[in-house]
Protein backbone atom coordinates (compact mmCIF):
# COMPACT_ATOMS: atom_id res chain seq x y z
CA UNK A 1 0.00 0.00 0.00
CA UNK A 2 1.11 3.86 -0.85
CA UNK A 3 -0.16 6.31 1.31
CA UNK A 4 0.34 9.82 0.80
CA UNK A 5 -0.47 13.32 1.88
CA UNK A 6 -0.45 17.10 0.74
CA UNK A 7 -1.43 20.11 2.45
CA UNK A 8 -3.81 22.71 2.17
CA UNK A 9 -3.38 26.14 1.86
CA UNK A 10 -3.97 30.04 3.07
CA UNK A 11 -3.78 33.53 1.35
CA UNK A 12 -1.69 36.03 3.28
CA UNK A 13 -2.77 38.64 0.29
CA UNK A 14 -3.79 38.45 -3.41
CA UNK A 15 -6.71 36.29 -4.02
CA UNK A 16 -9.18 37.19 -7.10
CA UNK A 17 -6.40 39.62 -8.28
CA UNK A 18 -4.27 36.45 -8.80
CA UNK A 19 -7.08 35.71 -11.38
CA UNK A 20 -6.00 39.16 -13.25
CA UNK A 21 -2.21 38.25 -13.45
CA UNK A 22 -1.57 39.97 -10.19
CA UNK A 23 0.79 38.87 -7.70
CA UNK A 24 -0.34 37.54 -4.85
CA UNK A 25 1.16 35.34 -1.29
CA UNK A 26 -0.30 32.02 -0.32
CA UNK A 27 1.36 29.53 1.87
CA UNK A 28 0.57 25.64 3.12
CA UNK A 29 -0.53 24.64 6.19
CA UNK A 30 -0.44 21.59 8.56
CA UNK A 31 -4.15 19.90 7.58
CA UNK A 32 -3.67 17.72 5.33
CA UNK A 33 -5.39 15.23 2.81
CA UNK A 34 -4.11 11.78 3.08
CA UNK A 35 -4.57 9.28 -0.04
CA UNK A 36 -4.43 5.31 0.17
CA UNK A 37 -3.85 3.41 -2.93
CA UNK A 38 -3.29 -0.61 -3.28
CA UNK A 39 -4.15 -2.79 -6.07
CA UNK A 40 -7.46 -3.74 -6.97
CA UNK A 41 -9.50 -6.12 -9.23
CA UNK A 42 -11.02 -3.16 -10.10
CA UNK A 43 -11.24 1.26 -9.81
CA UNK A 44 -12.74 2.02 -5.69
CA UNK A 45 -12.98 5.13 -4.21
CA UNK A 46 -13.45 5.37 -0.57
CA UNK A 47 -14.08 8.71 1.06
CA UNK A 48 -16.85 10.65 3.35
CA UNK A 49 -18.87 10.23 0.49
CA UNK A 50 -18.70 6.61 0.61
CA UNK A 51 -17.67 3.91 -1.82
CA UNK A 52 -17.66 4.07 -5.24
CA UNK A 53 -17.03 1.67 -8.13
CA UNK A 54 -15.53 2.91 -11.42
CA UNK A 55 -14.69 6.39 -11.22
CA UNK A 56 -17.75 8.39 -11.61
CA UNK A 57 -16.87 12.01 -12.78
CA UNK A 58 -19.96 13.78 -11.57
CA UNK A 59 -19.02 12.46 -7.79
CA UNK A 60 -15.41 12.48 -8.01
CA UNK A 61 -14.52 14.86 -10.66
CA UNK A 62 -10.65 15.21 -9.49
CA UNK A 63 -9.83 12.07 -9.21
CA UNK A 64 -11.63 10.82 -12.28
CA UNK A 65 -9.70 13.72 -14.30
CA UNK A 66 -6.17 12.74 -12.77
CA UNK A 67 -6.46 9.36 -13.92
CA UNK A 68 -7.16 10.22 -17.30
CA UNK A 69 -4.36 12.73 -17.14
CA UNK A 70 -2.11 10.17 -16.06
CA UNK A 71 -3.21 7.59 -18.56
CA UNK A 72 -1.64 9.57 -20.69
CA UNK A 73 1.62 7.79 -19.15
CA UNK A 74 0.65 4.92 -18.07
CA UNK A 75 -2.47 2.69 -19.15
CA UNK A 76 -4.19 2.55 -15.84
CA UNK A 77 -4.05 -0.28 -13.97
CA UNK A 78 -7.29 -0.67 -11.43
CA UNK A 79 -6.83 0.57 -7.89
CA UNK A 80 -8.48 0.89 -4.37
CA UNK A 81 -8.14 4.91 -3.44
CA UNK A 82 -8.59 5.65 -0.19
CA UNK A 83 -8.99 9.74 0.18
CA UNK A 84 -9.77 11.38 4.23
CA UNK A 85 -8.76 15.04 4.91
CA UNK A 86 -8.59 17.37 7.47
CA UNK A 87 -9.75 20.09 5.11
CA UNK A 88 -13.26 20.82 5.24
CA UNK A 89 -14.40 21.02 1.91
CA UNK A 90 -15.41 24.47 -0.24
CA UNK A 91 -13.65 26.22 3.11
CA UNK A 92 -11.49 28.54 1.10
CA UNK A 93 -8.56 26.15 1.88
CA UNK A 94 -7.59 24.23 -1.42
CA UNK A 95 -9.70 21.15 -0.71
CA UNK A 96 -9.82 20.21 -4.21
CA UNK A 97 -6.29 20.68 -4.58
CA UNK A 98 -4.89 18.72 -1.95
CA UNK A 99 -6.96 16.13 -3.16
CA UNK A 100 -5.64 16.49 -6.35
CA UNK A 101 -1.81 16.94 -5.97
CA UNK A 102 -1.90 13.91 -3.37
CA UNK A 103 -3.92 11.72 -5.78
CA UNK A 104 -1.48 12.66 -8.69
CA UNK A 105 1.46 11.50 -6.59
CA UNK A 106 -0.10 8.48 -5.43
CA UNK A 107 -0.59 7.63 -9.11
CA UNK A 108 2.68 8.29 -9.92
CA UNK A 109 4.19 6.19 -6.99
CA UNK A 110 1.80 3.20 -7.99
CA UNK A 111 3.03 3.01 -11.65
CA UNK A 112 6.80 3.91 -10.61
CA UNK A 113 6.03 7.32 -13.21
CA UNK A 114 9.20 9.05 -10.56
CA UNK A 115 7.13 12.32 -11.66
CA UNK A 116 8.83 15.42 -10.07
CA UNK A 117 6.91 17.99 -8.23
CA UNK A 118 7.58 20.65 -11.40
CA UNK A 119 5.30 17.76 -13.44
CA UNK A 120 2.65 16.99 -10.69
CA UNK A 121 1.98 20.76 -10.06
CA UNK A 122 1.49 21.80 -14.20
CA UNK A 123 -1.17 18.36 -14.41
CA UNK A 124 -2.59 19.05 -11.24
CA UNK A 125 -3.07 22.56 -12.26
CA UNK A 126 -4.08 21.35 -15.34
CA UNK A 127 -6.93 18.84 -14.00
CA UNK A 128 -8.45 22.28 -11.71
CA UNK A 129 -9.10 23.84 -14.95
CA UNK A 130 -10.56 20.82 -16.49
CA UNK A 131 -13.13 20.64 -13.64
CA UNK A 132 -13.71 24.05 -13.01
CA UNK A 133 -13.20 26.05 -16.20
CA UNK A 134 -10.72 28.32 -15.10
CA UNK A 135 -8.42 27.98 -11.97
CA UNK A 136 -5.04 29.74 -10.57
CA UNK A 137 -1.87 27.86 -10.20
CA UNK A 138 -1.85 28.95 -7.25
CA UNK A 139 -3.55 26.20 -5.06
CA UNK A 140 -2.19 23.13 -6.60
CA UNK A 141 1.23 24.91 -7.07
CA UNK A 142 1.82 25.51 -3.48
CA UNK A 143 0.15 22.31 -1.92
CA UNK A 144 2.91 20.69 -4.09
CA UNK A 145 5.53 22.67 -3.25
CA UNK A 146 5.22 23.27 0.54
CA UNK A 147 5.89 26.58 1.94
CA UNK A 148 4.98 30.11 1.08
CA UNK A 149 4.88 31.24 -2.17
CA UNK A 150 4.79 34.74 -4.04
CA UNK A 151 2.87 34.31 -7.74
CA UNK A 152 2.62 33.93 -10.03
CA UNK A 153 6.30 33.20 -10.29
CA UNK A 154 6.14 30.51 -6.97
CA UNK A 155 9.19 32.66 -5.15
CA UNK A 156 9.92 31.03 -2.16
CA UNK A 157 9.37 33.88 0.73
CA UNK A 158 10.41 33.61 4.30
CA UNK A 159 8.81 34.02 7.57
CA UNK A 160 10.87 35.84 10.81
CA UNK A 161 9.18 35.51 13.42
CA UNK A 162 6.55 34.08 15.59
CA UNK A 163 3.07 34.06 15.12
CA UNK A 164 -0.12 31.59 15.09
CA UNK A 165 -2.18 31.28 12.48
CA UNK A 166 -5.77 30.66 13.35
CA UNK A 167 -8.19 29.50 10.87
CA UNK A 168 -12.26 29.88 11.41
CA UNK A 169 -14.25 27.83 9.25
CA UNK A 170 -17.51 29.85 8.74
CA UNK A 171 -19.71 26.21 7.68
CA UNK A 172 -20.80 27.35 4.66
CA UNK A 173 -19.64 26.49 1.51
CA UNK A 174 -18.72 28.53 -1.29
CA UNK A 175 -18.19 28.39 -5.02
CA UNK A 176 -14.96 29.62 -6.29
CA UNK A 177 -15.99 29.58 -9.50
CA UNK A 178 -19.14 31.53 -9.10
CA UNK A 179 -17.65 34.32 -7.11
CA UNK A 180 -15.05 34.60 -9.63
CA UNK A 181 -17.73 35.17 -11.99
CA UNK A 182 -18.97 37.57 -9.30
CA UNK A 183 -16.19 39.22 -9.47
CA UNK A 184 -15.39 39.78 -13.46
CA UNK A 185 -19.14 41.02 -13.54
CA UNK A 186 -18.68 43.68 -11.45
CA UNK A 187 -15.38 44.42 -13.53
CA UNK A 188 -17.40 44.44 -16.46
CA UNK A 189 -19.56 47.29 -14.95
CA UNK A 190 -16.74 49.02 -13.35
CA UNK A 191 -13.34 48.54 -14.99
CA UNK A 192 -11.77 51.33 -14.09
CA UNK A 193 -12.61 50.91 -10.57
CA UNK A 194 -12.05 47.27 -10.26
CA UNK A 195 -8.51 47.31 -12.18
CA UNK A 196 -6.92 50.05 -9.41
CA UNK A 197 -8.71 47.21 -6.22
CA UNK A 198 -6.23 44.79 -8.24
CA UNK A 199 -3.64 46.98 -8.77
CA UNK A 200 -3.84 47.80 -5.21
CA UNK A 201 -3.86 44.36 -4.08
CA UNK A 202 -0.74 43.68 -6.63
CA UNK A 203 1.15 46.55 -4.37
CA UNK A 204 0.05 44.89 -0.91
CA UNK A 205 1.66 41.56 -2.05
CA UNK A 206 5.30 43.05 -2.41
CA UNK A 207 4.69 44.34 1.46
CA UNK A 208 3.75 41.65 2.65
CA UNK A 209 6.41 39.71 1.83
CA UNK A 210 8.43 42.69 2.66
CA UNK A 211 6.74 42.12 6.05
CA UNK A 212 6.92 38.37 6.18
CA UNK A 213 10.37 38.58 5.36
CA UNK A 214 11.80 41.15 7.78
CA UNK A 215 9.45 39.41 11.12
CA UNK A 216 7.43 42.70 11.24
CA UNK A 217 3.78 40.50 12.39
CA UNK A 218 2.24 43.75 13.38
CA UNK A 219 2.97 45.43 9.40
CA UNK A 220 2.00 42.16 8.21
CA UNK A 221 -1.52 41.90 10.11
CA UNK A 222 -2.38 45.82 9.13
CA UNK A 223 -1.32 44.75 5.25
CA UNK A 224 -3.81 41.72 6.02
CA UNK A 225 -6.77 43.99 7.31
CA UNK A 226 -5.86 46.38 4.33
CA UNK A 227 -6.90 43.56 1.93
CA UNK A 228 -9.55 42.51 3.41
CA UNK A 229 -11.37 45.69 3.74
CA UNK A 230 -10.53 45.53 -0.70
CA UNK A 231 -12.23 41.71 -0.44
CA UNK A 232 -14.99 43.31 1.07
CA UNK A 233 -15.17 45.84 -1.82
CA UNK A 234 -15.49 43.59 -4.37
CA UNK A 235 -18.13 41.57 -2.88
CA UNK A 236 -16.97 38.75 -1.62
CA UNK A 237 -17.81 39.37 2.08
CA UNK A 238 -20.61 39.35 3.93
CA UNK A 239 -22.05 40.09 7.51
CA UNK A 240 -20.88 36.52 9.46
CA UNK A 241 -17.11 36.90 7.71
CA UNK A 242 -16.94 40.61 9.17
CA UNK A 243 -18.46 39.47 12.56
CA UNK A 244 -15.94 36.72 12.84
CA UNK A 245 -13.05 39.06 11.39
CA UNK A 246 -13.81 42.05 14.17
CA UNK A 247 -13.61 39.47 16.99
CA UNK A 248 -10.38 38.47 16.81
CA UNK A 249 -9.05 41.99 16.00
CA UNK A 250 -10.65 43.18 19.06
CA UNK A 251 -8.77 40.16 21.48
CA UNK A 252 -5.78 41.34 19.72
CA UNK A 253 -4.98 39.91 16.30
CA UNK A 254 -2.24 41.22 14.30
CA UNK A 255 -5.04 40.85 11.41
CA UNK A 256 -7.51 38.71 10.30
CA UNK A 257 -9.24 38.66 6.54
CA UNK A 258 -11.11 36.05 4.32
CA UNK A 259 -8.93 33.55 2.86
CA UNK A 260 -9.89 32.19 -0.42
CA UNK A 261 -13.02 32.82 -2.45
CA UNK A 262 -14.70 34.19 0.42
CA UNK A 263 -18.58 33.93 0.12
CA UNK A 264 -18.25 32.24 3.47
CA UNK A 265 -15.59 29.53 3.52
CA UNK A 266 -12.96 30.62 6.26
CA UNK A 267 -10.90 33.31 7.40
CA UNK A 268 -7.29 33.47 8.55
CA UNK A 269 -6.34 35.08 12.07
CA UNK A 270 -2.62 36.53 12.65
CA UNK A 271 -2.25 36.05 16.31
CA UNK A 272 0.24 36.26 18.51
CA UNK A 273 0.73 33.30 20.79
CA UNK A 274 -0.35 34.51 23.98
CA UNK A 275 -3.26 35.94 22.34
CA UNK A 276 -4.46 32.98 20.59
CA UNK A 277 -6.81 30.82 23.01
CA UNK A 278 -8.82 33.82 23.60
CA UNK A 279 -8.88 34.44 20.17
CA UNK A 280 -9.93 30.74 18.88
CA UNK A 281 -12.81 31.31 22.18
CA UNK A 282 -14.21 34.35 21.00
CA UNK A 283 -14.73 32.56 17.45
CA UNK A 284 -15.79 30.02 18.48
CA UNK A 285 -19.58 30.56 18.79
CA UNK A 286 -19.45 32.28 15.21
CA UNK A 287 -18.26 29.46 13.58
CA UNK A 288 -18.20 26.07 12.59
CA UNK A 289 -14.57 25.08 13.47
CA UNK A 290 -11.59 27.18 14.58
CA UNK A 291 -8.48 25.45 14.67
CA UNK A 292 -4.77 26.71 15.45
CA UNK A 293 -2.39 25.61 12.73
CA UNK A 294 1.19 26.47 11.33
CA UNK A 295 3.09 26.80 8.02
CA UNK A 296 3.57 23.73 6.21
CA UNK A 297 7.11 23.58 4.63
CA UNK A 298 7.11 19.92 3.08
CA UNK A 299 4.11 20.38 0.51
CA UNK A 300 3.24 16.89 -0.95
CA UNK A 301 5.06 13.65 0.21
CA UNK A 302 5.18 10.10 0.85
CA UNK A 303 3.97 9.12 3.98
Amino acid sequence: MIRVSAPGKIYFCGEHAVVYGKHGIAGSVNLRTYVEVERSSEFLIDSYLGISRSLPSEIYPYVSRAVEKISEFHKPEPLKIKITSEIPPASGLGSSASVTVAVLKALSLAYDLELEREEIARIAHEVERDVQGSASRTDTFVSTFGGIRMLPEGEEVSMKGHADIIIAFTGVSSSTKELVSSVRALRDRYPEILDEIMDVIDALSFRVKEKLEKGDLRSLGELMNINQGLLDSIGVSNKQISSMVYAAREKGAYGAKITGAGGGGSIIVLSPPEKSEEIKEALSPLARSVLRTSIDFQGVREE
